[in-house]
């Protein structure tokens, strides 16, 4: 479902085969510069998402994309580069500038997905597309894709017909 007045799409994600699926199909339409916030409580998807996106950017399949909660930031090749960022163990913006990661957040050479994103505060990308993750059951998600742009809108429309 799509609400046009403020480019939002509404999804129901049943399983985890349907959440690799869109994350790949996704994961093909990035482009270098784009920035991914993964909003979610623990447990609702965000690295398995970041994972599919990250088969749809063409990371090797040698290279396992997982949590960087400890590390903070993965790296990985593929079509263009994915950095992925957790914040979950940052308090706000001091942290994420002293770890080096604000830089990650501006148009880049690659893509960046960020979990937590609620700790980025005045640092949050303008441009960037929010996907927030619901658990509805124990394999179901509801996902709230909000675009900024209608540069977002256009390459999302498809996508999101396809699993609405």
């Amino acid at each position: 479902m799509v609400d046009s007045r403020t480019s939002r799409y509404t999804l129901t994600i049943d399983g985890l085969e349907t959440m690799a699926a869109f994350g790949r199909q996704l994961g093909k339409l990035l482009i270098p510069g784009d920035v991914l916030l993964l909003y979610g409580g623990l447990g609702a998807g965000k690295t398995t998402l970041t994972q599919a996106i990250g088969r749809g950017l063409e990371v090797p399949a040698e290279y396992y994309i997982s949590s960087p909660s400890f590390s903070l930031m993965h790296e990985y090749p593929g079509r263009c580069l994915l950095y992925h960022i957790d914040c979950y163990r940052l308090t706000g913006e001091d942290d994420i500038e002293g770890a080096g990661l604000a830089e990650y957040l501006e148009p880049w050479a690659g893509v960046c997905v960020v979990e937590w994103p609620e700790r980025l505060g005045a640092l949050t990308p303008a441009q960037a597309l929010r996907i927030t993750l619901h658990i509805e059951e124990e394999e179901r998600r509801r996902l709230l894709l909000t675009c900024p742009s209608e540069h977002w809108s256009q390459r999302l429309e498809n996508l999101c017909a396809h699993f609405d």
